[in-house]
């Protein structure tokens, strides 16, 4: 895959150099976001590789009682269970990380939802959680400044999605 097929996907009139010219590292974006898309959706693949991300220092420093990851999916169901997973995964327990997650409220708790009341809680605490797993709630518009990494489990599905994602990120 190269990274100027994932930009036509993204938006036709913009190259390659239009998002280095942004200052967003094209290559090393790609790098990633092939490495979790390498398997399709094998669920047990991303989140082996969610994992291995999360575990590594040269990614993030866990001894930093300061940092934080936020980890991006696409569907509500995903998020939660993603959240479940890693709560009793024992490198999150070895580290004594906290997870938590926060999804749209849909319709309800029928499709995995989460009403006003729980999502403002999750945000109101936020910074007690080292990792959140969220739909696309947490993507843009809602601000946590202290994120050393953001995880994108899917590739983003619009330019917009792309440069929100980027910024998430403020290291």
């Amino acid at each position: 895959a190269d990274i100027d097929e994932l930009l036509k996907q993204l938006s036709p009139s913009l190259k390659t150099q239009d998002f280095i010219n942004m200052g967003l590292p094209c290559q090393q974006m790609l790098q990633k976001v092939n490495y979790f898309a390498e398997d399709g959706n094998n669920d047990l693949t991303m989140f082996t590789k969610l994992v291995e991300t999360l575990r590594d220092p040269s990614i993030i420093n866990w001894t930093d009682s300061s940092s934080r990851a936020l980890v991006l999916v696409r569907e509500r169901k995903r998020a939660k269970q993603y959240s479940q997973r890693l709560k009793t995964h024992p490198t999150v327990k070895d580290k004594d990380l906290h997870v938590g997650h926060i999804v749209g409220h849909g319709k309800g708790a029928k499709d995995g939802g989460m009403d006003v009341k729980k999502q403002r809680k999750v945000f109101d605490n936020h910074e007690r959680y080292h990792i959140l797993v969220a739909t696309s709630i947490m993507e843009e518009g809602i601000d946590i400044q202290a994120l050393q990494l953001v995880v994108c489990m899917n590739p983003p599905n619009s330019l917009r999605a792309l440069v929100q994602m980027r910024g998430r990120a403020r290291r």
